[in-house]
């Protein structure tokens, strides 16, 4: 008979401290890997997000600026008055605009809308303005949208935390306005080079609002924003008056027709002083960059007609630059051709800051185009003399 082998249990035994210690770190340390590579892997997601929002240029191109101005030109020839809005919608249809606008799309359609809600709740869109209503659905209605937040960007209105944007939305419109301002110079350029006296001022005031953060450049709640940042910045507010002039280029007592005439401009400046102001642009003067502390657009255009142009054309373009704050004024010159006819003939001056909002002057000064009688004379008394 089989004899039954007893049944017997070996106890295990127990794992000494140096193993539990090791099983616990192992523990820890796969955890604290998988979070990390968790984190690495959202911080990656973000900021493959954020480089979606970049359209595949960097900027606009000479064709941009192109297509901006055969739309200004359009609206010139129709004889349109030129708005804000109205260049804001032309540039958000350039082609390099449009990409922002559909990457936009793309990438952050629903927080447009949010954007949207919001900017209509606080007032800064109105039912019925290109950027309002309904929300966005094209390239040019995101890019008007965000262009909508740039221009109230130091509103008190987006200064609480419910107006912030994220970081894609804050990418987006950094590319839209960069974009705008790339192109508004040229515009500039393009309205005084064809004598828009209208045109070219309207540009300058998108300018210095775009680069402001301010929807008006004579709105005096915006005008309050920009002197209280002056005056945190230890920069006094510039306050200008204007004098304009025009004598004959060769010095002569009358101006015949057909000479040259030289035009002079003064800024007088009653802020003159120490200060704690930057300066705004540099310019090359006897081989080096030179700061300018201020500078003023002047746009010199007729107030009569004449053969080389009509009423309210543009006769010249001239910038004021003060380059020293303690200058009690600045002055800059233009010679222009005088009329064929004569008889008595006036020019206005219309100063403007690209830099600072608000600033603004204008003033006008008259001159005679000597008749042949009147030059006859004026030679006799110089012979008698």
């Amino acid at each position: 008979m089989a004899t039954e082998e007893p049944n017997i249990t070996v106890p295990e035994e127990p794992e000494d401290a140096a193993t539990v210690v090791a099983t616990v770190i192992s523990i820890v340390v796969t955890a604290a890997v998988l979070w990390t590579a968790f984190s690495f892997r959202m911080y990656r997601k973000a900021k493959d997000a954020q480089r979606a929002a970049k359209p595949e240029i960097t900027g606009p191109a000479h064709k941009d600026i192109e297509h901006v101005r055969e739309r200004l030109e359009a609206h010139v020839t129709a004889g349109k008055h030129v708005a804000t809005e109205t260049l804001l919608c032309d540039i958000a249809s350039a082609p390099a605009l449009e990409k922002v606008g559909y990457k936009a799309l793309e990438v952050a359609k629903r927080k447009l809308h949010k954007l949207h809600a919001m900017l209509l709740k606080k007032g800064i869109v109105a039912a019925g303005s290109s950027s309002s209503s309904p929300p966005p659905v094209d390239s040019e209605g995101a890019v008007l949208l965000l262009l909508a937040y740039k221009l109230h960007s130091q509103t008190e209105a987006l200064q609480g935390k419910d107006a912030r944007l994220d970081a894609v939305l804050s990418e987006l419109l950094a590319l839209a306005a960069d974009g705008a301002m790339y192109i508004v110079p040229s515009l500039y350029e393009a309205s005084v080079k064809a004598k828009w006296l209208q045109p070219a001022l309207a540009v300058l005031s998108l300018q210095v609002c775009l680069r402001a953060g301010l929807p008006s450049d004579l709105d005096p709640k915006c005008v309050d924003v920009v002197r209280a940042k002056h005056a945190d910045d230890n920069a006094p507010y510039p306050d200008i008056s204007l004098r304009l002039s025009a004598k004959s280029w060769m010095g002569q007592p009358v101006i015949s027709p057909g000479t040259m005439v030289e035009v002079t401009i003064v800024v007088e400046r009653a802020h003159v002083g120490a200060s704690g102001a930057r300066y705004q642009k540099k310019v090359p003067r006897d081989g080096k960059l030179v700061p300018v502390m201020e500078t003023y657009a002047c746009l010199v255009s007729r107030e009569s007609d004449t053969e080389s142009g009509s009423k309210g054309s543009i006769l010249g373009m001239v910038d004021v630059d003060v380059f020293d704050v303690m200058q009690d004024e600045a002055r800059g010159t233009l010679k222009t051709v005088a009329p064929k006819q004569p008889g008595k003939y006036e020019l206005r001056v219309h100063l403007r800051s690209a830099v600072v909002l608000g600033v603004r002057a204008e003033t006008t000064c008259s001159f005679e185009v000597a008749s042949s009688e009147a030059m006859a004379s004026s030679q006799e008394n110089d012979d008698y003399d």
